[in-house]
C-alpha cells in the first residue's frame, strides 16, 4: 500500500467555450472585489455537470450587455461523454450566474434533446440576482439515449446593463447564443456560435437516487518518463477528476501490459473531494515495452461501477542494459536573433545553470526564423520542432523556450503555470524573471542525467586543409528495446560556438545603447546535415553508421565548429514519446592529408582513385567495400597486402 501526500491543483468540473459580435459590449470595473460565494455546494447525491463550476468568481460588472433592450438566449450543448456515464441519475435543476448588484431578471431555463431547436424535456423559470442562481426543475430521468443535450435560458436584457459574467472557458466548441429572438429562414430560432465570449455560468445539476454515483473517478491524462528502467515503479503526474457524489479516501490502481499486471492500493492524505479533481502524482509500474493500460480497479475499497482506462506507452530497458550505456542528455533552448528578450534570458537565467553540466549533457540553440537558422530544408524548421512539442498549438509556444530530450519528464514543468495556455511540461518558459526559481534548472538536469538508455553513438569529424568536411556517426542499439515496428532516426548538427553579432536587438533601448548592438551566441546551428528530424536507420537493433560531407564556409570560425549527433524517435509520435535516445558532441580533427605513407607504404588519391604498390581493397566507414573507381569525398579505410601481411590504413578523398 502507498501513502499519497495529496496535494491537487483543483480544477472545475468541466471545461468548454462562447464568439464575440459586434454587438456585445464587455466591462470591466477596476475596483471590482470578489463576488460573494451565493451559490451552495451540491448536496453529497448531487452532480455537477458544466463547463464552469460555480466555485468560478464572478466579478461585478465583467460582463456582457448591449446598448438596447432586447431578449437573448445562452446556452451549451454537453455532449454524450459528458453525461452518459450518469444515466439514470434525476435532472433536478441548474445553477446560473448573472453578475449585476443593482437589478435582477427572470432566466427562463430549459434542457433540449439534442439541439437548441430538439425537443424540451425540462423547463423552469426564475428570478435572478448576482451571483450563483439556483433554477430547480421537475425531476426528470436522464438516458443514455439522447445524443447530446442542450441547456441554457432567455433573459431580457436592459440597455446598456451588465447581465452574463464573463467566465466562461474560452476557445471550447458547443457553445451558442440567440441574439434578439432572430429566426432563420425556416422559421427557427438562429443560434451562433458563440466560443469566444466567455459568457457560460451554467451547470447542470444531477440527482443520485440510488447510489450507485457515489464512488466515480476518472483519468483525463497522465504523464510520464517514456524510457525506464523494466521493473521499477515510476511516478507520474495524472490529471484526474472525483466524478462520484462521495469524497475519494483511497484507490486501486492496476498496470496491465499483455498478460501481465501489477496493483497498487493508494491511500491519500487529504481526501479528494466530490466533483473535483486535479493533477496528483501516482506510480504506474514498468513491466516492459509497450503501451501500458493503467485502471483505477477499486475507489474506497468498492468496484466502481464504470471502469476508466488509460495508456501509458513505455519503453523498458532492462537493468543490465541500461548499466552499458551512458547517457548524454539533449537540452534544446530555442531562441531567435529578433527576440527581444534573447540575450537577457540566456546570459543571465539560462546559461549559468547549465554551464556546470556542459561536459555531460549536449546544448543545442535552434534560432528560430533568423539568419542563423540556415539549413537547406527549411527557415522554419526549428519553429515547427517547438510547435510539435507545443502539442501543435501555435498559441502555446513562447520564447525563449527549453525542452530536454524534446520529450515531456515529469518535473520539467512551465515556470509560470498561471500564464493561460501554457502546456504544463511540454516545454519549460522562464517568463517570471522575478520568479525565477533558484537553480531550477540544476534540479531538472541531475534528474534527466539518470534516466536509461539502450544506445550508443560516436562521431568521427574531419576538416581539411581545403575546407571538405567528413562526418560520420555511429554506434549500436540494443536488440529487442524499441517498440516493435517503430523507426529510430540519427539527426546531425554541423554547430559553432560564441558567434558574434552586431546587430542582437535587446531587452531595452538603453542596453541596445550601452552594448552597441553587439552579442555573442553560445551555439548555432550552421548546417543540419539531416533533415530535423533525422535520417531513419536501416533498422533499431545491431550497429549503424552514417558519413555525411559538406564544405566550410568563410564566415565560420574553423577553430570553433563542431558537431552534435543524436538519436531520436520520429516525429509521429505523441508528445510524451518525442525522446532522444542519446547523443554525442566531437570536435573537428583537421587533416590535409591525401597521401599516406608508414612502413614503407605509399597510399595516394588521384583522380578519384586510391593508388598504392600492390594490390588495395577499398571500405567505407561502414565496412562495406566500394569499388576504387569515382570515390567521393570522404574517409576510406584501405587495405595492402605487404610482404604477406594485410594493412590497414586511412585516408581521406576531397
Amino acid at each position: 500500500m502507498k501513502k499519497i501526500f495529496t496535494t491537487l491543483i483543483l480544477m472545475t468540473a468541466i471545461f468548454g467555450s462562447v464568439s464575440a459580435q459586434s454587438v456585445w459590449t464587455s466591462h470591466g470595473d477596476v475596483n471590482k472585489a470578489p463576488a460573494p460565494q451565493t451559490a451552495t455546494r451540491a448536496g453529497v447525491s448531487e452532480i455537477e455537470l458544466g463547463y464552469c463550476s460555480t466555485d468560478a468568481v464572478i466579478w461585478p460588472y465583467d460582463g456582457l450587455s448591449l446598448s438596447y433592450d432586447a431578449r437573448v438566449g445562452v446556452g451549451a450543448i454537453f455532449t454524450k461523454d459528458m453525461f452518459a456515464k450518469y444515466a439514470g441519475a434525476k435532472i433536478v435543476g441548474m445553477w446560473v450566474g448573472w453578475d449585476d448588484e443593482l437589478s435582477e431578471s427572470t432566466y427562463d431555463c430549459f434542457i433540449r434533446n439534442n439541439s437548441f431547436g430538439g425537443t424540451t424535456i425540462a423547463e423552469a423559470s426564475s428570478e435572478v440576482s448576482f451571483g450563483w442562481n439556483y433554477v430547480a426543475f421537475d425531476e426528470i430521468e436522464l438516458t443514455a439515449d439522447y445524443e447530446s443535450l442542450a441547456i441554457g435560458f432567455y433573459t431580457d436584457l436592459v440597455k446598456d446593463v451588465c447581465s452574463i459574467p464573463k467566465i466562461y472557458p474560452a476557445n471550447v466548441a458547443n457553445s451558442a447564443y440567440l441574439f434578439h429572438g432572430e429566426l432563420d429562414n425556416d422559421g427557427k430560432e438562429k443560434w451562433y456560435d458563440a466560443r469566444d465570449f466567455g459568457i457560460m455560468p451554467i451547470v447542470l445539476v444531477l440527482k443520485d437516487t440510488d447510489g450507485r454515483f457515489h464512488n466515480m473517478m476518472t483519468i483525463d491524462n497522465i504523464k510520464y518518463d517514456g524510457i525506464v528502467r523494466t521493473g521499477e515503479m515510476i511516478d507520474c503526474i495524472y490529471k484526474i477528476s472525483n466524478v462520484g457524489t462521495n469524497e475519494i479516501s483511497n484507490i486501486e490502481l492496476t498496470t496491465v501490459l499483455g498478460e501481465e499486471s501489477h496493483s497498487e492500493i493508494i491511500d491519500f492524505s487529504t481526501p479528494i473531494p466530490a466533483q473535483r479533481g486535479g493533477q496528483i502524482i501516482l506510480p504506474v509500474k514498468c513491466i516492459g515495452t509497450g503501451k501500458h493500460l493503467v485502471t483505477v480497479t477499486a475507489i474506497n475499497g468498492m468496484i466502481p461501477t464504470s471502469t476508466n482506462e488509460y495508456s501509458v506507452n513505455l519503453i523498458g530497458v532492462p537493468t543490465e542494459v541500461a548499466n552499458s550505456y551512458d547517457f548524454r542528455p539533449v537540452v534544446e533552448y530555442f531562441v531567435s536573433e529578433d527576440n527581444y528578450m534573447t540575450a537577457q534570458y540566456v546570459d543571465d537565467f539560462f546559461y549559468p545553470d547549465f554551464e556546470r553540466y556542459a561536459d555531460r549533457m549536449t546544448l543545442v540553440m535552434p534560432h528560430v526564423e533568423d539568419k542563423f537558422m540556415t539549413n537547406e530544408y527549411s527557415d522554419d524548421d526549428a519553429l515547427n520542432a517547438l510547435i510539435t512539442l507545443a502539442g501543435g498549438d501555435k498559441m502555446k509556444v513562447y520564447l525563449p523556450s527549453m525542452t530536454i530530450n524534446r520529450s515531456n519528464y515529469n518535473i520539467v514543468a512551465s515556470y509560470n503555470s498561471s500564464v493561460a495556455g501554457t502546456p504544463l511540461m511540454y516545454t519549460i518558459f522562464p517568463q517570471e524573471l522575478s520568479g525565477y526559481p533558484e537553480d531550477v534548472n540544476a534540479i531538472v538536469y541531475e534528474d534527466v542525467l539518470s534516466h536509461p538508455t539502450f544506445a550508443s553513438v560516436n562521431i568521427d569529424a574531419k576538416i581539411s586543409d581545403d575546407g571538405a568536411i567528413s562526418v560520420t556517426a555511429s554506434g549500436n542499439v540494443a536488440e529487442n528495446i524499441m517498440p516493435e515496428g517503430e523507426d529510430l532516426y540519427l539527426t546531425v548538427y554541423l554547430m559553432e560556438r560564441n558567434v558574434y553579432t552586431q546587430d542582437q536587438i535587446f531587452w531595452d533601448e538603453n542596453e541596445e545603447l550601452e552594448k552597441g548592438g553587439e552579442y555573442t551566441h553560445k551555439t548555432v546551428i550552421r548546417e543540419l546535415l539531416t533533415p530535423y528530424w533525422g535520417e531513419k536507420l536501416e533498422k533499431t537493433g545491431g550497429e549503424y553508421s552514417m558519413t555525411f560531407n559538406t564544405e566550410y564556409y568563410e564566415e565560420w570560425n574553423k577553430d570553433n565548429i563542431y558537431v552534435v549527433a543524436f538519436l531520436n524517435r520520429s516525429k509521429d509520435n505523441h508528445n510524451l514519446e518525442l525522446n532522444i535516445i542519446n547523443s554525442a558532441e566531437a570536435e573537428f580533427v583537421s587533416t590535409g592529408i591525401n597521401t599516406v605513407v608508414d612502413n614503407n607504404i605509399v597510399l595516394k588519391v588521384e583522380n578519384g582513385q586510391i593508388v598504392a604498390d600492390g594490390e588495395v581493397e577499398i571500405y567505407n566507414v561502414a565496412g562495406c567495400r566500394v569499388e576504387n573507381v569515382n570515390l567521393t569525398p570522404g574517409i576510406y579505410v584501405v587495405k595492402v597486402e605487404v610482404e604477406g601481411s594485410v594493412v590497414t590504413k586511412k585516408i581521406v578523398v576531397k
